[in-house]
């Protein structure tokens, strides 16, 4: 049987898994990314998201390897239902992680409020950390809910006296997390186009080699039905003259033919007598 090697041609096979290691790299970068920038600062953004952006990718790659390293004849022999779940399944976590995403891009005013009132109200020196990376001071302007926490002897405006800062977070924290939402939606569009693509040429050619099996099947049957009867013809008595003489009777064997011939010799013999 000959070998079907994956829907790519041998030649260029090569630049396909250059092509898909970059492609898929790059969606790794991108995913590293957004989860640094979820953790430094503290995005309102479920952390499973970016986690997903960056494993994802990796999957994807792992599995595209491991595809065009083999013959695709080995691929199709198997069930072709169980060959596409895994892509069928990695495709529904690609669409969650679009949807979920997809949700940042115009996040909600009142989600960074109230993340940045919990750590407000918890101490929580992460405050501290998004003044410092996004060049502000407290949520809306300087004296609303910075950093260094209001106590005995501190205000609201030591961050700002301190650090000459005039603007609040969260417009800036507010932009980092549409970035951060926008670039896990590409991530997640990709990988699922890319999935669909693949469970439509993983169809055609299950339906091409359906089709030359059967061809090949009925190429064969054709061959045993004539090999068939050449075996019957050698195992008859007399072989091939004596299927012939069944298939046409003998001429002697007509009444119609005995009694030419007896008129036939009558004539000779009164002919010969005169």
């Amino acid at each position: 049987m000959p070998q079907l090697t994956l829907h790519v041609p041998g030649g260029h096979k090569a630049r396909w898994v250059i092509l898909a290691t970059i492609l898929n790299l790059a969606l790794v970068a991108i995913g590293i990314y957004t989860w640094a920038q979820t953790s430094t600062l503290h995005l309102p953004l479920p952390q499973v998201l970016p986690i997903l952006g960056t494993f994802l990718p990796l999957l994807s790659l792992g599995g595209v390897l491991h595809g065009l390293s083999k013959p695709f004849s080995s691929v199709l022999a198997r069930n072709p239902l169980k060959t596409a779940m895994p892509i069928i399944l990695l495709l529904i976590v690609d669409i969650v992680l679009l949807t979920m995403s997809g949700e940042h891009i115009n996040p909600n005013s009142c989600s960074f409020r109230e993340k940045w009132e919990n750590m407000y109200k918890d101490h929580d020196k992460a405050i501290k950390g998004i003044q410092d990376a996004l060049e502000c001071c407290g949520f809306r302007n300087p004296h609303d809910m910075p950093f260094p926490f209001p106590s005995k002897g501190v205000t609201t405006q030591v961050c700002q006296a301190q650090t000459g800062r005039t603007r609040g977070c969260a417009e800036e924290w507010g932009k980092r997390e549409e970035v951060a939402g926008g670039l896990l939606t590409v991530v997640a569009g990709v990988l699922a186009v890319a999935k669909i693509l693949g469970l439509l040429l993983l169809q055609r050619a299950t339906e091409k080699e359906m089709i030359r099996k059967r061809m090949e099947a009925e190429q064969e049957g054709r061959v045993e039905e004539v090999d068939t009867e050449d075996e019957g013809d050698e195992d008859r008595p007399d072989g091939p003259e004596r299927r012939t003489s069944e298939r046409t009777p003998l001429l002697h064997d007509s009444p119609w033919v005995s009694e030419g011939v007896n008129g036939l010799g009558r004539e000779r013999v009164s002919g010969a007598a005169q």
